[in-house]
C-alpha cells in the first residue's frame, strides 16, 4: 500500500502542494494554485475567514458580530431595537437574554425584556425586535448574546452588548 503526504504552504498569496509518495522512487509531484479567495474571505465551504491581520474569524462569531451590531437604543422615544440576522448555522441557536434597569421616582427597578424567546429560543431569522422601555426612562441595559449548540447548554461566541442612558452601545467580546 502506498501512503500520500501533502505538504502546503501559502507563500505571497499562492500556494504550494507537494505530494510525496512512499515506497515509490518516483519525484514528488508540485502544483501551484492561485488561492480562489481574497484576504477578508475564504471558499464558500469554509466556516472560517482570515482578516487582514492574519486573525482567523468563524463565521459563527461574524453571525454574533452581526448581531451585536444592530443593537439600538432611542432615549427620546424610550425603544431599544434590533434584528436577528437572516442565517444561522445549521444545529445552532440564537441565545439572546436583554436586561438592564430603569428610572423609577423612587431609585431604580430591573427589567428583562423577550423573556419567552430567551427560555425557549424562539427568535425568528430576520425579524427586527422592538421594546419599549419608555421615554428617558433607561439607566442601562445589558444583552448577553452568543449561540448554542442544539442538545447542548453551553454558550458559544459569548457578547455582551452595553447600552447607556444615552443610547451609547458597547459591545464586549467574552
Amino acid at each position: 500500500m502506498r501512503k500520500l503526504s501533502i505538504l502546503a504552504m501559502c507563500l505571497c498569496g499562492v500556494i504550494t502542494v507537494t505530494a510525496c509518495q512512499s515506497n515509490n522512487n518516483e519525484k514528488p509531484v508540485e502544483s501551484n494554485e492561485q488561492p480562489s479567495a481574497s484576504v477578508g474571505e475564504l471558499p464558500a465551504s469554509s466556516s472560517s475567514k482570515v482578516e487582514s491581520n492574519g486573525y482567523i474569524y468563524s463565521k459563527k462569531q461574524e453571525i454574533v458580530q452581526q448581531l451585536a451590531n444592530t443593537f439600538t437604543y432611542d432615549s427620546q422615544s424610550g425603544m431599544l431595537q434590533f434584528i436577528i440576522p437572516e442565517q444561522l448555522p445549521g444545529q445552532y441557536k440564537f441565545y439572546i437574554h436583554v436586561s438592564g434597569r430603569l428610572k423609577m421616582a423612587d431609585g431604580a427597578m430591573s427589567f428583562h425584556a423577550f423573556e419567552e424567546e430567551s427560555e425557549n429560543y424562539l427568535w425568528e431569522l430576520g425579524k427586527t425586535y422592538t421594546y419599549e422601555v419608555g421615554e428617558n426612562a433607561l439607566l442601562d441595559g445589558l444583552v448577553v448574546i452568543g449561540l448554542i449548540e442544539d442538545n447542548s447548554s453551553e454558550l458559544q461566541y459569548e457578547t455582551s452588548v452595553e447600552i447607556d442612558e444615552n443610547g451609547n452601545i458597547t459591545i464586549i467580546d467574552s
